[in-house]
Protein backbone atom coordinates (compact mmCIF):
# COMPACT_ATOMS: atom_id res chain seq x y z
CA UNK A 1 0.00 0.00 0.00
CA UNK A 2 1.49 3.41 -0.89
CA UNK A 3 1.85 6.24 1.44
CA UNK A 4 -1.83 7.99 -0.18
CA UNK A 5 -3.36 5.20 0.88
CA UNK A 6 -2.07 4.69 4.33
CA UNK A 7 -5.19 5.20 7.19
CA UNK A 8 -2.85 7.42 8.71
CA UNK A 9 -3.26 9.97 5.74
CA UNK A 10 -6.40 9.13 5.04
CA UNK A 11 -7.29 9.96 9.15
CA UNK A 12 -5.16 13.47 8.47
CA UNK A 13 -7.69 14.35 5.43
CA UNK A 14 -10.78 13.50 7.28
CA UNK A 15 -9.66 16.05 10.12
CA UNK A 16 -8.19 18.69 7.63
CA UNK A 17 -11.64 18.37 5.78
CA UNK A 18 -13.33 18.55 9.02
CA UNK A 19 -11.92 21.45 10.11
CA UNK A 20 -12.05 23.61 6.72
CA UNK A 21 -15.62 22.88 6.44
CA UNK A 22 -16.51 24.13 10.02
CA UNK A 23 -13.84 27.52 9.24
CA UNK A 24 -14.43 28.25 6.02
CA UNK A 25 -18.34 27.28 4.17
CA UNK A 26 -17.21 28.32 0.88
CA UNK A 27 -13.72 26.90 0.76
CA UNK A 28 -15.78 23.38 1.75
CA UNK A 29 -17.95 23.84 -1.78
CA UNK A 30 -14.67 24.11 -3.58
CA UNK A 31 -12.80 21.27 -1.64
CA UNK A 32 -16.02 19.17 -2.16
CA UNK A 33 -16.00 20.22 -6.17
CA UNK A 34 -12.38 18.66 -6.64
CA UNK A 35 -13.78 15.29 -4.27
CA UNK A 36 -16.85 14.96 -6.70
CA UNK A 37 -14.32 15.57 -9.66
CA UNK A 38 -12.04 12.87 -8.37
CA UNK A 39 -15.40 10.60 -7.97
CA UNK A 40 -16.01 10.94 -11.38
CA UNK A 41 -12.75 10.50 -13.02
CA UNK A 42 -12.92 6.81 -10.87
CA UNK A 43 -16.31 6.00 -12.17
CA UNK A 44 -15.28 7.57 -16.00
CA UNK A 45 -12.46 4.47 -15.65
CA UNK A 46 -14.44 1.91 -13.99
CA UNK A 47 -17.73 1.81 -16.20
CA UNK A 48 -15.68 0.52 -18.89
CA UNK A 49 -13.93 -1.83 -16.85
CA UNK A 50 -17.35 -2.68 -15.36
CA UNK A 51 -18.32 -3.89 -18.78
CA UNK A 52 -15.20 -5.74 -19.94
CA UNK A 53 -14.82 -7.40 -16.55
CA UNK A 54 -18.39 -8.79 -16.57
CA UNK A 55 -17.48 -10.04 -20.37
CA UNK A 56 -15.00 -12.19 -19.16
CA UNK A 57 -16.89 -13.43 -15.74
CA UNK A 58 -19.77 -14.53 -18.44
CA UNK A 59 -17.15 -16.55 -20.30
CA UNK A 60 -15.20 -18.27 -17.14
CA UNK A 61 -18.62 -19.08 -15.45
CA UNK A 62 -19.69 -20.71 -18.67
CA UNK A 63 -16.84 -22.85 -18.63
CA UNK A 64 -17.48 -24.30 -14.97
CA UNK A 65 -18.87 -27.22 -13.96
CA UNK A 66 -22.61 -26.94 -12.46
CA UNK A 67 -22.82 -23.39 -13.56
CA UNK A 68 -26.75 -23.66 -13.35
CA UNK A 69 -26.66 -24.60 -9.30
CA UNK A 70 -23.87 -22.18 -8.78
CA UNK A 71 -25.79 -19.24 -10.38
CA UNK A 72 -28.51 -19.99 -8.47
CA UNK A 73 -27.15 -20.46 -5.09
CA UNK A 74 -25.25 -16.95 -5.50
CA UNK A 75 -28.86 -15.75 -6.54
CA UNK A 76 -30.48 -17.30 -3.73
CA UNK A 77 -28.03 -15.99 -1.38
CA UNK A 78 -27.85 -12.68 -3.06
CA UNK A 79 -31.73 -12.54 -2.23
CA UNK A 80 -31.48 -13.84 1.55
CA UNK A 81 -28.80 -11.18 2.09
CA UNK A 82 -30.99 -8.17 0.94
CA UNK A 83 -34.07 -9.30 2.45
CA UNK A 84 -31.90 -10.24 5.88
CA UNK A 85 -30.77 -7.02 6.22
CA UNK A 86 -34.02 -5.16 5.63
CA UNK A 87 -35.33 -7.62 8.36
CA UNK A 88 -33.03 -6.55 10.69
CA UNK A 89 -32.75 -2.97 10.09
CA UNK A 90 -36.20 -3.05 10.25
CA UNK A 91 -36.54 -4.91 13.68
CA UNK A 92 -33.27 -3.39 15.22
CA UNK A 93 -35.16 0.22 13.95
CA UNK A 94 -38.24 -0.83 15.79
CA UNK A 95 -36.56 -2.53 19.53
CA UNK A 96 -35.09 0.56 19.57
CA UNK A 97 -38.11 2.39 19.61
CA UNK A 98 -36.59 5.01 16.96
CA UNK A 99 -38.24 8.16 16.28
CA UNK A 100 -40.55 7.59 19.56
CA UNK A 101 -37.55 8.99 21.77
CA UNK A 102 -37.88 13.02 21.20
CA UNK A 103 -39.72 15.09 23.96
CA UNK A 104 -41.57 17.85 23.38
CA UNK A 105 -38.09 20.28 22.81
CA UNK A 106 -36.66 17.72 20.89
CA UNK A 107 -40.08 18.10 17.91
CA UNK A 108 -39.83 21.68 18.47
CA UNK A 109 -36.26 21.24 16.86
CA UNK A 110 -36.75 19.00 14.48
CA UNK A 111 -39.77 21.06 13.41
CA UNK A 112 -37.81 23.76 12.26
CA UNK A 113 -35.62 21.77 10.64
CA UNK A 114 -38.06 20.81 8.85
CA UNK A 115 -39.37 24.09 7.92
CA UNK A 116 -35.76 25.32 6.48
CA UNK A 117 -35.05 22.19 4.67
CA UNK A 118 -39.04 21.90 3.38
CA UNK A 119 -38.74 25.83 0.81
CA UNK A 120 -41.84 26.84 1.20
CA UNK A 121 -43.19 24.73 4.20
CA UNK A 122 -42.68 27.68 6.21
CA UNK A 123 -45.89 28.88 5.01
CA UNK A 124 -48.03 26.04 6.82
CA UNK A 125 -47.94 25.58 10.39
CA UNK A 126 -46.15 21.95 10.81
CA UNK A 127 -46.36 19.70 14.27
CA UNK A 128 -44.99 16.24 14.08
CA UNK A 129 -47.41 15.21 16.90
CA UNK A 130 -51.50 15.91 17.00
CA UNK A 131 -52.59 17.88 19.89
CA UNK A 132 -55.55 16.71 22.00
CA UNK A 133 -58.28 17.75 20.47
CA UNK A 134 -56.58 17.04 16.91
CA UNK A 135 -56.54 13.16 18.13
CA UNK A 136 -59.87 13.37 19.62
CA UNK A 137 -61.27 14.51 16.20
CA UNK A 138 -59.53 12.09 14.37
CA UNK A 139 -60.57 9.16 16.24
CA UNK A 140 -64.00 10.57 15.69
CA UNK A 141 -63.95 10.43 11.37
CA UNK A 142 -61.75 7.71 9.00
CA UNK A 143 -58.35 6.42 10.09
CA UNK A 144 -56.61 7.40 7.00
CA UNK A 145 -52.61 7.82 7.34
CA UNK A 146 -53.01 8.50 11.01
CA UNK A 147 -53.32 11.46 13.24
CA UNK A 148 -50.02 12.72 13.13
CA UNK A 149 -49.40 11.97 9.39
CA UNK A 150 -52.58 13.62 8.95
CA UNK A 151 -51.74 17.03 10.67
CA UNK A 152 -48.14 17.41 8.93
CA UNK A 153 -48.82 16.17 5.08
CA UNK A 154 -51.84 15.52 3.75
CA UNK A 155 -49.99 14.64 0.29
CA UNK A 156 -46.75 12.73 -0.77
CA UNK A 157 -46.01 15.81 -2.67
CA UNK A 158 -44.31 16.64 -5.71
CA UNK A 159 -40.70 14.48 -5.38
CA UNK A 160 -42.73 10.84 -4.84
CA UNK A 161 -45.37 12.64 -7.42
CA UNK A 162 -42.35 12.54 -10.06
CA UNK A 163 -41.34 8.74 -8.73
CA UNK A 164 -44.98 7.59 -9.44
CA UNK A 165 -45.31 9.48 -13.04
CA UNK A 166 -42.34 7.59 -14.22
CA UNK A 167 -39.89 8.71 -16.74
CA UNK A 168 -40.38 11.79 -18.69
CA UNK A 169 -40.61 11.66 -22.08
CA UNK A 170 -37.11 11.85 -23.08
CA UNK A 171 -36.28 9.10 -20.82
CA UNK A 172 -39.36 7.03 -22.23
CA UNK A 173 -37.38 7.11 -25.75
CA UNK A 174 -34.43 5.52 -24.15
CA UNK A 175 -36.42 2.36 -23.26
CA UNK A 176 -35.68 0.89 -26.58
CA UNK A 177 -32.31 1.87 -27.00
CA UNK A 178 -30.21 0.36 -25.16
CA UNK A 179 -27.48 2.27 -26.78
CA UNK A 180 -28.51 5.42 -25.24
CA UNK A 181 -28.31 4.11 -21.65
CA UNK A 182 -25.30 3.10 -21.98
CA UNK A 183 -24.43 6.54 -23.02
CA UNK A 184 -26.22 7.90 -20.29
CA UNK A 185 -23.84 6.01 -18.11
CA UNK A 186 -26.52 3.57 -16.51
CA UNK A 187 -24.60 0.99 -14.42
CA UNK A 188 -27.91 -1.46 -14.73
CA UNK A 189 -28.02 -1.47 -18.57
CA UNK A 190 -23.89 -1.51 -18.78
CA UNK A 191 -23.96 -5.16 -17.10
CA UNK A 192 -27.36 -6.65 -18.84
CA UNK A 193 -25.43 -5.42 -22.56
CA UNK A 194 -22.09 -6.62 -21.09
CA UNK A 195 -23.98 -10.25 -19.96
CA UNK A 196 -25.50 -10.85 -23.09
CA UNK A 197 -22.23 -9.70 -25.52
CA UNK A 198 -20.45 -12.01 -22.59
CA UNK A 199 -22.73 -15.04 -23.93
CA UNK A 200 -22.28 -14.65 -27.28
CA UNK A 201 -18.05 -14.10 -26.66
CA UNK A 202 -18.28 -17.43 -24.94
CA UNK A 203 -20.26 -19.17 -27.44
CA UNK A 204 -17.47 -18.87 -30.08
CA UNK A 205 -14.98 -20.93 -27.97
CA UNK A 206 -11.63 -19.81 -27.07
CA UNK A 207 -9.38 -20.58 -30.55
CA UNK A 208 -11.84 -17.80 -32.59
CA UNK A 209 -12.07 -14.97 -29.64
CA UNK A 210 -8.50 -15.17 -29.51
CA UNK A 211 -8.08 -11.63 -31.10
CA UNK A 212 -10.75 -10.03 -29.67
CA UNK A 213 -10.32 -11.46 -26.31
CA UNK A 214 -6.55 -9.92 -26.55
CA UNK A 215 -8.27 -6.58 -27.43
CA UNK A 216 -10.22 -6.60 -24.50
CA UNK A 217 -7.92 -7.75 -22.00
CA UNK A 218 -6.01 -4.57 -23.20
CA UNK A 219 -8.84 -2.46 -22.25
CA UNK A 220 -9.28 -4.43 -19.25
CA UNK A 221 -5.43 -3.44 -18.07
CA UNK A 222 -5.89 -0.30 -18.90
CA UNK A 223 -8.59 0.17 -17.40
CA UNK A 224 -7.13 -1.09 -14.07
CA UNK A 225 -3.78 1.05 -14.64
CA UNK A 226 -6.32 4.70 -14.49
CA UNK A 227 -7.71 3.62 -11.61
CA UNK A 228 -4.39 2.65 -9.54
CA UNK A 229 -3.03 6.07 -10.94
CA UNK A 230 -7.00 7.61 -9.61
CA UNK A 231 -6.42 6.18 -6.27
CA UNK A 232 -3.08 8.11 -5.15
CA UNK A 233 -5.43 10.86 -5.10
CA UNK A 234 -7.94 9.14 -2.59
CA UNK A 235 -6.77 11.58 0.17
CA UNK A 236 -8.55 14.10 -2.11
CA UNK A 237 -11.89 12.61 -1.98
CA UNK A 238 -11.42 12.37 1.79
CA UNK A 239 -10.22 15.77 2.25
CA UNK A 240 -13.46 17.03 0.04
CA UNK A 241 -16.15 14.76 1.79
CA UNK A 242 -14.92 15.43 4.94
CA UNK A 243 -15.31 19.58 4.61
CA UNK A 244 -18.77 19.31 2.62
CA UNK A 245 -20.26 17.14 5.99
CA UNK A 246 -19.10 19.36 7.81
CA UNK A 247 -20.52 22.23 6.30
CA UNK A 248 -23.80 21.43 5.84
CA UNK A 249 -24.20 18.53 8.87
CA UNK A 250 -23.52 20.41 11.86
CA UNK A 251 -23.82 18.92 15.49
CA UNK A 252 -27.60 19.57 15.96
CA UNK A 253 -28.79 17.83 13.06
CA UNK A 254 -26.93 15.28 13.44
CA UNK A 255 -28.31 14.74 17.17
CA UNK A 256 -31.61 15.11 15.69
CA UNK A 257 -31.33 12.69 12.58
CA UNK A 258 -28.79 10.42 13.88
CA UNK A 259 -31.11 7.30 14.84
CA UNK A 260 -30.72 5.81 11.48
CA UNK A 261 -27.12 6.28 11.19
CA UNK A 262 -26.87 4.43 14.66
CA UNK A 263 -28.76 1.35 13.92
CA UNK A 264 -27.03 1.25 10.24
CA UNK A 265 -24.00 1.42 12.28
CA UNK A 266 -25.34 -1.44 15.74
CA UNK A 267 -27.09 -3.95 12.84
CA UNK A 268 -24.85 -4.00 10.20
CA UNK A 269 -21.88 -5.11 12.86
CA UNK A 270 -23.05 -8.22 12.85
CA UNK A 271 -24.22 -8.57 9.43
CA UNK A 272 -20.18 -7.82 8.86
CA UNK A 273 -19.56 -9.80 10.92
CA UNK A 274 -21.19 -13.10 9.60
CA UNK A 275 -19.58 -12.21 5.85
CA UNK A 276 -16.32 -12.25 7.33
CA UNK A 277 -16.67 -15.41 9.04
CA UNK A 278 -17.27 -16.54 5.24
CA UNK A 279 -14.64 -15.28 4.11
CA UNK A 280 -12.15 -16.92 6.36
CA UNK A 281 -13.93 -20.42 5.75
CA UNK A 282 -13.83 -20.26 1.72
CA UNK A 283 -10.13 -18.94 1.40
CA UNK A 284 -8.36 -20.12 4.67
CA UNK A 285 -7.43 -17.06 6.43
CA UNK A 286 -7.89 -15.18 9.66
CA UNK A 287 -10.34 -12.56 10.37
CA UNK A 288 -6.98 -10.33 10.16
CA UNK A 289 -6.00 -11.07 7.06
CA UNK A 290 -9.13 -10.98 5.00
CA UNK A 291 -9.70 -7.31 6.84
CA UNK A 292 -6.43 -6.99 5.22
CA UNK A 293 -6.69 -8.08 1.59
CA UNK A 294 -10.21 -5.98 1.64
CA UNK A 295 -8.51 -2.58 3.36
CA UNK A 296 -8.19 -0.98 -0.19
CA UNK A 297 -11.71 -2.01 -1.42
CA UNK A 298 -12.99 -1.07 2.30
CA UNK A 299 -12.05 2.82 2.30
CA UNK A 300 -12.71 3.10 -1.34
CA UNK A 301 -16.15 2.50 -0.69
CA UNK A 302 -15.93 4.60 2.47
CA UNK A 303 -15.53 7.67 0.80
CA UNK A 304 -16.25 7.28 -2.88
CA UNK A 305 -20.06 8.81 -3.50
CA UNK A 306 -20.36 5.61 -5.75
CA UNK A 307 -20.21 1.70 -5.43
CA UNK A 308 -18.74 1.59 -8.56
CA UNK A 309 -15.55 3.30 -8.26
CA UNK A 310 -14.62 0.14 -5.63
CA UNK A 311 -15.25 -2.52 -8.30
CA UNK A 312 -11.29 -2.89 -9.44
CA UNK A 313 -9.93 -3.08 -6.43
CA UNK A 314 -12.53 -5.72 -5.03
CA UNK A 315 -11.57 -7.75 -8.18
CA UNK A 316 -8.16 -7.25 -7.02
CA UNK A 317 -8.75 -8.26 -3.12
CA UNK A 318 -10.85 -11.18 -3.87
CA UNK A 319 -9.17 -12.70 -6.80
CA UNK A 320 -5.18 -11.96 -6.54
CA UNK A 321 -5.08 -11.65 -2.95
CA UNK A 322 -7.48 -14.21 -1.46
CA UNK A 323 -7.15 -16.37 -4.18
CA UNK A 324 -10.90 -16.81 -5.22
CA UNK A 325 -11.78 -17.64 -8.77
CA UNK A 326 -11.19 -14.97 -11.34
CA UNK A 327 -14.68 -15.90 -13.41
CA UNK A 328 -16.55 -15.71 -10.56
CA UNK A 329 -15.47 -12.54 -9.38
CA UNK A 330 -15.30 -10.50 -12.76
CA UNK A 331 -19.03 -11.79 -12.86
CA UNK A 332 -20.24 -11.61 -9.65
CA UNK A 333 -18.76 -8.73 -8.30
CA UNK A 334 -19.43 -6.10 -11.24
CA UNK A 335 -23.38 -7.28 -11.03
CA UNK A 336 -23.27 -7.42 -7.27
CA UNK A 337 -22.12 -3.67 -6.60
CA UNK A 338 -24.97 -2.35 -9.28
CA UNK A 339 -27.53 -4.40 -7.88
CA UNK A 340 -26.89 -6.09 -4.42
CA UNK A 341 -27.66 -2.72 -2.09
CA UNK A 342 -27.64 -4.52 1.16
CA UNK A 343 -26.85 -1.59 3.13
CA UNK A 344 -29.49 0.48 1.65
CA UNK A 345 -32.33 -2.16 2.30
CA UNK A 346 -31.30 -2.24 6.31
CA UNK A 347 -31.17 1.42 5.77
CA UNK A 348 -34.28 2.47 3.81
CA UNK A 349 -35.82 0.12 6.71
CA UNK A 350 -34.61 1.81 9.32
CA UNK A 351 -35.87 5.40 8.07
CA UNK A 352 -39.35 3.94 7.42
CA UNK A 353 -40.25 2.86 10.41
CA UNK A 354 -38.15 6.34 12.00
CA UNK A 355 -40.99 7.99 10.06
CA UNK A 356 -43.48 5.88 10.75
CA UNK A 357 -43.33 6.07 14.65
CA UNK A 358 -42.51 9.78 14.25
CA UNK A 359 -45.99 10.52 12.96
CA UNK A 360 -47.82 8.18 15.40
CA UNK A 361 -47.86 4.86 13.80
CA UNK A 362 -45.91 2.83 15.49
CA UNK A 363 -45.00 -0.57 13.20
CA UNK A 364 -45.92 -4.16 15.03
CA UNK A 365 -44.30 -7.00 14.17
CA UNK A 366 -46.01 -7.96 11.47
CA UNK A 367 -45.41 -4.43 10.03
CA UNK A 368 -41.96 -3.86 10.69
CA UNK A 369 -41.34 -7.89 8.78
CA UNK A 370 -43.77 -6.04 5.86
CA UNK A 371 -41.50 -3.17 5.94
CA UNK A 372 -38.12 -5.02 6.44
CA UNK A 373 -39.39 -6.86 2.91
CA UNK A 374 -40.95 -3.80 0.87
CA UNK A 375 -37.21 -2.05 1.77
CA UNK A 376 -35.30 -5.21 0.28
CA UNK A 377 -37.42 -4.84 -3.03
CA UNK A 378 -37.41 -1.23 -2.98
CA UNK A 379 -33.21 -1.01 -2.97
CA UNK A 380 -33.23 -2.97 -5.92
CA UNK A 381 -35.98 -1.10 -8.17
CA UNK A 382 -34.33 2.34 -7.08
CA UNK A 383 -31.07 1.51 -8.39
CA UNK A 384 -28.56 3.68 -9.30
CA UNK A 385 -29.16 6.69 -11.01
CA UNK A 386 -33.11 7.27 -10.09
CA UNK A 387 -34.36 10.27 -7.64
CA UNK A 388 -33.41 11.24 -4.46
CA UNK A 389 -29.76 9.38 -4.16
CA UNK A 390 -30.03 6.50 -1.87
CA UNK A 391 -33.02 8.03 -0.25
CA UNK A 392 -35.30 6.68 -3.58
CA UNK A 393 -36.17 3.36 -1.95
CA UNK A 394 -37.02 5.05 1.25
CA UNK A 395 -39.52 7.45 -0.82
CA UNK A 396 -40.67 4.56 -2.65
CA UNK A 397 -41.14 2.44 0.34
CA UNK A 398 -43.23 5.63 2.06
CA UNK A 399 -45.13 6.01 -0.88
CA UNK A 400 -46.50 2.16 -0.97
CA UNK A 401 -47.15 2.39 2.89
CA UNK A 402 -49.35 5.55 2.26
CA UNK A 403 -47.04 7.59 4.55
CA UNK A 404 -46.04 11.16 3.78
CA UNK A 405 -42.44 11.93 2.84
CA UNK A 406 -42.21 14.89 1.67
CA UNK A 407 -41.61 16.64 5.14
CA UNK A 408 -38.67 14.30 6.49
CA UNK A 409 -36.72 13.08 3.10
CA UNK A 410 -35.39 16.73 2.34
CA UNK A 411 -34.15 17.06 5.61
CA UNK A 412 -32.86 13.57 6.00
CA UNK A 413 -30.70 14.32 2.88
CA UNK A 414 -28.36 16.66 5.01
CA UNK A 415 -27.10 13.32 6.85
CA UNK A 416 -27.20 10.93 4.04
CA UNK A 417 -23.49 11.74 3.00
CA UNK A 418 -22.55 10.39 6.18
CA UNK A 419 -24.69 7.28 6.06
CA UNK A 420 -23.87 6.76 2.11
CA UNK A 421 -20.13 5.38 2.88
CA UNK A 422 -21.32 2.97 6.11
CA UNK A 423 -24.25 1.75 3.43
CA UNK A 424 -21.22 0.94 0.62
CA UNK A 425 -18.93 -0.85 2.92
CA UNK A 426 -21.77 -3.13 4.21
CA UNK A 427 -22.38 -3.94 0.94
CA UNK A 428 -18.76 -4.66 -0.30
CA UNK A 429 -18.45 -7.46 2.97
CA UNK A 430 -22.06 -9.11 1.60
CA UNK A 431 -20.67 -8.98 -1.91
CA UNK A 432 -17.79 -10.65 -0.68
CA UNK A 433 -19.45 -13.00 1.29
CA UNK A 434 -21.38 -14.28 -1.63
CA UNK A 435 -18.40 -14.92 -3.51
CA UNK A 436 -16.95 -16.36 -1.04
CA UNK A 437 -19.67 -19.02 -0.80
CA UNK A 438 -19.85 -19.35 -4.20
CA UNK A 439 -16.09 -20.62 -4.31
CA UNK A 440 -16.33 -23.03 -1.51
CA UNK A 441 -17.18 -25.85 -4.47
CA UNK A 442 -13.97 -25.08 -6.26
CA UNK A 443 -10.85 -26.16 -4.08
CA UNK A 444 -8.75 -26.81 -7.31
CA UNK A 445 -9.35 -23.11 -8.40
CA UNK A 446 -8.90 -21.63 -5.08
CA UNK A 447 -5.45 -21.02 -3.85
CA UNK A 448 -4.64 -20.87 -0.41
CA UNK A 449 -4.44 -17.45 1.23
CA UNK A 450 -0.58 -16.43 1.26
CA UNK A 451 0.25 -13.61 3.53
CA UNK A 452 2.68 -10.66 2.35
CA UNK A 453 5.73 -10.28 2.86
CA UNK A 454 7.09 -8.88 6.60
CA UNK A 455 7.93 -5.37 5.97
CA UNK A 456 11.59 -5.10 6.36
CA UNK A 457 12.23 -2.74 9.76
CA UNK A 458 14.09 0.78 9.18
CA UNK A 459 16.92 1.59 11.16
CA UNK A 460 17.87 5.12 12.41
CA UNK A 461 21.71 5.73 12.82
CA UNK A 462 22.51 8.96 14.45
CA UNK A 463 25.63 10.07 15.07
CA UNK A 464 26.59 12.10 18.38
CA UNK A 465 27.54 15.46 16.96
CA UNK A 466 24.33 15.21 14.86
CA UNK A 467 21.89 14.19 17.68
CA UNK A 468 23.75 17.02 19.73
CA UNK A 469 23.08 19.54 16.62
CA UNK A 470 19.79 18.60 16.38
CA UNK A 471 18.77 19.31 20.13
CA UNK A 472 20.40 22.63 19.26
CA UNK A 473 17.92 23.43 16.62
CA UNK A 474 15.01 22.25 18.80
CA UNK A 475 16.12 24.50 21.47
CA UNK A 476 16.43 27.16 19.11
CA UNK A 477 13.31 26.77 17.85
CA UNK A 478 12.16 26.68 21.35
CA UNK A 479 13.66 29.68 22.37
CA UNK A 480 12.28 31.55 19.29
CA UNK A 481 8.65 30.49 19.67
CA UNK A 482 8.59 32.08 23.55
CA UNK A 483 10.66 35.31 22.38
CA UNK A 484 7.63 35.92 19.49
CA UNK A 485 4.95 34.94 21.65
CA UNK A 486 6.38 37.72 24.42
CA UNK A 487 6.44 40.13 21.78
CA UNK A 488 3.32 39.68 20.66
CA UNK A 489 1.86 39.76 24.36
CA UNK A 490 3.33 43.02 24.68
CA UNK A 491 2.45 44.70 21.46
CA UNK A 492 -1.56 44.00 22.55
CA UNK A 493 -0.90 44.76 26.03
CA UNK A 494 0.63 48.80 24.70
Amino acid sequence: MTWTRHPLVLLASLAAGALLGALSPAGSDIAAFIGRLFGNLMELAALPLLGVATVFGVRNVVALPQRGRRLAGVLAMAALALLGCGLLGAFAAGGAGLGGHFDAAGLRALGELVQQAGGDAGRDVMRLRPSAAELAAQARGAGGLGAGAAVLAPSLGAGLDALDAGPPEAARGHLDNLFALLIDGRPAALIAAAFVFGLAFASLGRERNRVLAGQLEAVYRACERLIALALHLLPLLTFGLAAQIAATADARTVGLLGGPLLVLLAAGLPVGAVALAVICRAAGCTPWQALDALKAPLFVSLVAPSPVAAIPATIEALGARLGFARGLTELLVPAGAVLLRAGTALHTAAIVVFVATLYGEAPAPLMLAWIGLLAAVASVVAGPGQPFGALGAAALVLGWLHLPAEGLLPLLLLTDRICSGLRQMLGLFCLSGIVAHANLGLPAERRAFVPGAPSAPLGLVVTRRGLALALACVALAGVLSFVVGVGIGLRFAA
